[in-house]
């Protein structure tokens, strides 16, 4: 059980491309990005 959950994981994606999870890290990390870069400038 635990092996297929982690080849599942480590292997081919959804056809979405992105999971929900991963599209939720990349936008935390492009507004916290954008916030420090805004304090600076």
């Amino acid at each position: 059980m635990r092996m297929s959950i982690i080849t599942n994981r480590t292997g081919q994606h959804n056809n979405k491309g992105f999971s929900l999870l991963e599209l939720l890290v990349v936008v935390a990390i492009m507004a916290v990005l954008t916030g420090i870069i805004s304090i600076t400038y």
